[in-house]
């Protein structure tokens, strides 16, 4: 990216940055979903019996209360003409939706570190991660379309345009043609590494027969 006048790592045979945007849109959203209804009634009868807990749930100090027989969490849900609702769901309900919240978190951070990666190095691109109601199957917001940044979609047609197209996956397989075997070298769309082993040198025998 850095040596392109506009960034592009595509054009000097490198993994651009809006190919891995699609991908974080793909695989984040599809992560999302492995978490299941935000309100759940399994949730809360696993809750019940100790099979289920919120992030560090065990961890002291973390939570003061672990009965949740009282409260209520807010839930985003589709409204009329494209507006988003928050219902107040019982907290055993909303168990599912409060994993989703702190893993979300936890990849924010991941985000911000490989953002700040790009920002050292003097790059303007920035990476994101895709609204929670964009490209689900489960939940809320499972039955309709909404694009990246939270907001409604004209179609799925609209979805699918943030996705990994055929394109996408036909360079990243012609990238990994013709392997790189040679102690020393690296394929043209990796970087090198910059740390080796005890400051060994990038051709150094590490395994031997």
């Amino acid at each position: 990216m850095k040596r392109d006048p506009n960034e592009d790592a595509r054009a000097l045979g490198g993994i651009d940055l809006a190919l891995l945007q699609r991908f974080i849109n793909h695989w984040y959203s599809e992560s999302l979903d492995l978490f299941g209804s935000p309100d759940s009634s399994n949730a809360a009868s696993y809750f019940a019996a100790g099979l289920k807990g919120r992030y560090q749930e065990s961890k002291p100090g973390t939570y003061a209360d672990h009965a949740l027989l009282d409260g209520v969490y807010a839930i985003e849900a589709p409204g009329l003409d494209g507006t988003v609702e928050r219902r107040e769901t019982p907290l055993r309900r909303a168990t599912n939706a409060m994993l989703q919240d702190a893993y979300m978190r936890e990849c924010e951070k991941s985000l911000a570190h490989w953002n700040q990666v790009l920002a050292s190095a003097g790059l303007s691109q920035r990476l994101s991660l895709p609204s929670p109601r964009f490209n689900r199957k489960i939940g809320p917001f499972g039955e309709s379309a909404w694009r990246p940044d939270g907001t409604p979609a004209a179609s799925p047609h609209e979805v699918a345009g943030e996705l990994p197209t055929a394109e996408d996956f036909a360079w990243l397989e012609a990238l990994q043609d013709g392997a790189v075997l040679a102690r020393g070298e690296c394929a043209s769309w990796i970087a090198a590494p910059s740390h080796r082993i005890d400051g060994r040198p990038i051709d150094f025998e590490y395994v031997r027969p």
